[in-house]
């Protein structure tokens, strides 16, 4: 899979560049926690992806005290989804499906200079990937994303803080005959008897997130 190459390749530079030099601005952080979604509206009918638990990887370079980019790969674990159309189970029944759900995204983040505690936000774009899992044959679409970010880290030693941020990820522009509603490349298996023809909404993804953060070099830290 794309997404799970990059992530491998990105693992690969920054372990060689943590080799090549002593004083690295790397920072990893690994997050953990619920991620909810907003009914998504559509023409005819109403899009839905439950709550579910999120799991995150990202990789920082700091520019200064103040900047840093950052690459960040997140993964939703087997959200539902299902169109609905009023009170009629049979646009459920025929797009309910446990889906895979990914992001891969990078921008900046603008950490506040205070000691100890920093809190920061950051702009994020990249692009998203949905799964079918219960649709043959099995159907994937990539999609433009992006999004900000809020948060704060604790610092618990100079190698490593604690983290606690929030994360709203927008998918503009998806339609309701895709992967993300059990509906294979071809289109079959959509109910469009029931819910009209295709259109188009936006998603909105919310992250509450905590994880840690790991320092990949010697990079002093106020305490």
């Amino acid at each position: 899979m794309f997404v799970r190459k990059m992530i491998l390749l990105l693992q690969l530079f920054v372990s060689c560049h943590f080799i090549a030099t002593s004083q690295s601005r790397f920072e990893l952080a690994i997050d953990v926690g619920p991620a909810f979604t907003r009914n998504i509206r559509y023409q005819n009918c109403t899009g839905r992806i439950d709550p579910a638990v999120a799991s995150s990887v990202a990789f920082t370079y700091k520019l200064n005290s103040s900047l840093g980019l950052e690459l960040k790969f997140s993964n939703l674990f087997s959200p539902t989804s299902y169109l609905k159309n009023g009170s009629d189970n049979v646009v459920k029944a025929y797009t309910i499906s446990h889906i895979l759900l990914q992001h891969l995204l990078a921008g900046m983040n603008y950490y506040v200079p205070v000691q100890r505690i920093h809190p920061y936000f950051g702009l994020l774009a990249g692009a998203s990937y949905a799964e079918t899992k219960e649709t043959a044959p099995a159907s994937s679409i990539y999609s433009f994303s992006w999004g900000f970010q809020v948060g704060a880290m604790l610092n618990l030693s100079a190698a490593t803080a604690l983290k606690v941020g929030d994360c709203f990820v927008i998918t503009p522009n998806v339609y309701n005959n895709t992967s993300y509603f059990n509906v294979a490349a071809d289109g079959s298996g959509f109910p469009s008897f029931a819910v009209g023809n295709p259109s188009r909404a936006s998603i909105l993804q919310w992250d509450l997130s905590i994880g840690i953060v790991i320092r990949l070099g010697k990079t002093r830290v106020d305490r």
